[in-house]
């Protein structure tokens, strides 16, 4: 009987160091634990204004590869919404053109860096977006690189470089060049993002200790 239980609680041993073994081998997603990150307002709702309004992150990364989404919070198909990224410099809300990288609902790429002067570069990108469609925006800065998604879907690595926006420090952007209001929803991580984060990327306001899971789990 002795002899019995021993070989049942070994059993239960090596099923759980097993079951710990295995779990090991996959990265966890942990809370950001950084302050919140906001818009201006303090909050991650904001209504931009008439043509021109815009408003940036309350935090700018220097290096690392980071990840956020921007809800358009209504039904309509405005010609001007942007989001995307600027850097340390300009006064917003501005009705001139910051220097900046943004994606438009019209599917263009709008880049103006401290190198074009006040040049824009507008070129074909991604596809069109609108109401209620979630864009991610996926922040390479040790590459150099930023990516957009539309519905958890990659849009491509664009051609903007963040190294090329004025300043040391890169920050999350939205503008309004519409006549009429738009809400825009941002989040940097506080909550559960609603499509999946790129891999090897972590959640805009985590502080960098957290790891994101491999494509292949």
């Amino acid at each position: 009987m002795k002899n019995i239980i021993l070989k049942k609680l070994g059993t239960i041993v090596l099923a759980l160091l097993i079951g710990v073994s295995v779990f090991s081998l996959f990265p966890t997603v942990t809370k950001a634990e950084t302050t919140n990150v906001t818009w201006s307002n303090g909050s991650l709702v904001r209504i931009l204004g008439n043509n021109g309004d815009a408003d940036k992150a309350t935090v700018g990364k220097t290096s690392g590869k980071w990840f956020w989404e921007v809800s358009v919070n209504d039904n309509r198909y405005d010609s001007i919404t942007l989001i995307g990224i600027t850097g340390e410099t300009g006064t917003l809300p501005s009705t001139s053109w910051d220097i900046m990288a943004k994606y438009g609902v019209d599917g263009q790429l709008l880049i103006r860096t401290k190198n074009t002067s006040n040049n824009i570069l507008r070129t074909n990108y991604g596809d069109m977006f609108g109401g209620n469609d979630v864009i991610g925006v996926a922040l390479d800065l040790d590459n150099d690189k930023v990516t957009w998604y539309k519905n958890g879907i990659s849009q491509g690595t664009s051609i903007a470089k963040p190294s090329e926006l004025a300043g040391s420090q890169v920050f999350p952007l939205i503008y309004n060049g519409n006549a009429s209001e738009k809400k825009l929803t941002a989040n940097f991580g506080a909550s559960n993002f609603k499509y999946p984060v790129p891999e090897g990327f972590l959640p805009y306001q985590d502080s960098g200790s957290s790891t994101t899971p491999g494509s292949s789990t």
